[in-house]
């Protein structure tokens, strides 16, 4: 127990610095690989908009300019859907910079372009017009308590009339989105919203929606259990509609700069798709493209281990967790130490019998755990974090391997006498 009590501390320590999150990805894969969970590839790009493109836009943040360049040169590209995260919405901007970017959104066809938009809950500002909620797409088919859902009574900040009139689809990109951290390896993300018993996608919903051209007819929520979109992509949900995030995407989530969009795609010089080289071009090409803001001071959302990221992140994995399957999540913090402390006992039973028989029901403990695990995994995709139970088992094995009787204090049987 002393020495197990001094390999958790040093363990946990290392675990709660992320310092382990190598490990425990791979014992992750470990369990999709031996699951009959069917994992998909996640087709979804971030295109981040940081401090180092400032050199290269006409102003800081983005301007309409600058985003209607961005616009055309990636319609270029033959992307599947183009979602903007920020709301593409001035005041105080030339009417012709307007109309500029104007003419970069009328290329798209409808369901290619989502735009984002800011919710705002104030009971004492004027509710929207039905012409304006319905830009949010609301959804006809929603079941189950309404109570738990995000509830918002006005819109803060939509997108440019210019760009809304041309048909874009809107998607809310905050509610004090990201608020509700989890921590360590997932977050929770909002999916719905609602005003009075209208309930609206979010923008990372909808970019799911646009992917395999749904309407909001064709899809069903049950509140608490799950989002269907057309009967092809089953979402699992709680009861206020928001996805548990599976941050463990994140090495694996293609990640462009958008100063790459400097290049001119019409320019011969770069061959087949322009400037762009070949991992640039397939990374664009008929997936989901989010364009957004990713500097160091849009990084603000917690995401485990001291590491903060930006909202636009945070919904390109949200948008890679819908589309790979891979709803994971982690057990509670309880519930993971329940598991230690029924580890810890077990070993010490294990260690009653003598040496060679103690060695042998260690091998089976940690057998019957990694069972375990996989069959929690399979029921429910929850999983427990491997670094503190295989220390444990660690222990008990260097105990079971150590000279001497295991059974020191038994009373010896009359043979062996």
């Amino acid at each position: 127990l002393a020495l197990a009590a001094v390999v958790v501390f040093f363990v946990s320590r290392e675990e709660d610095r992320g310092n382990l999150a190598s490990a425990e990805r791979t014992y992750i894969d470990w369990l999709i690989g031996n699951s009959k969970k069917k994992v998909l590839t996640p087709s979804v790009t971030l295109l981040r908009i940081g401090g180092a493109d400032k050199t290269i836009l006409q102003r800081w943040p983005p301007g309409p300019i600058d985003y209607s360049i961005m616009l055309r040169r990636l319609k270029l590209y033959g992307p599947k859907v183009i979602a903007a995260e920020p709301p593409l919405r001035w005041e105080d901007v030339d009417e012709g910079e307007l109309e500029v970017l104007r003419s970069a959104g009328l290329q798209f066809e409808r369901g290619q372009l989502l735009l984002g938009a800011v919710l705002q809950r104030n009971p004492a500002a004027e509710p929207p017009r039905d012409s304006t909620l319905s830009m949010l797409q609301p959804l006809p088919e929603v079941g189950g308590d309404l109570s738990a859902v995000p509830e918002f009574t006005n819109i803060l900040s939509l997108p440019d009339p210019r760009l809304t009139s041309a048909g874009a689809p809107v998607g809310f990109t905050a509610i004090d989105l990201g608020d509700e951290s989890q921590g360590g390896d997932s977050l929770l993300v909002p999916l719905l919203a609602k005003i009075g018993e209208t309930v609206v996608p979010s923008f990372v919903l909808l970019a799911a929606m646009l992917e395999l051209d749904a309407a909001p007819g064709d899809v069903a929520v049950v509140l608490g259990e799950r989002i269907v979109i057309k009967g092809e992509l089953t979402i699992p949900i709680d009861a206020s509609g928001a996805l548990n995030v599976f941050t463990g995407l994140r090495p694996v989530l293609p990640v462009r700069e958008a100063n790459i969009l400097v290049w001119d795609p019409d320019d011969d010089s770069g061959g087949p798709g322009g400037g762009l080289g070949k991992d640039e071009r397939e990374a664009l090409a008929s997936r989901v493209v989010l364009l957004g803001l990713d500097d160091e001071g849009s990084r603000s959302v917690p995401a485990g281990g001291g590491l903060t990221i930006s909202r636009a992140e945070l919904f390109a994995l949200a948008i890679a967790t819908i589309q790979s399957g891979r709803h994971l999540e982690k057990v509670s913090p309880a519930a993971g130490w329940a598991v230690a402390a029924g580890l810890a006992l077990a070993g010490l039973l294990v260690l009653l019998p003598r040496r060679g028989r103690a060695i042998g029901l260690a091998l089976l403990l940690a057998m019957l755990y990694f069972a375990g695990n996989m069959l929690l995994f399979q029921g429910s995709q929850r999983w427990v974090p491997p670094a503190v139970p295989v220390a444990i088992l660690g222990c008990v094995l260097l105990v079971a391997l150590m000279p001497g009787d295991g059974g020191r204090g038994r009373t010896p049987d009359p043979d062996e006498t």
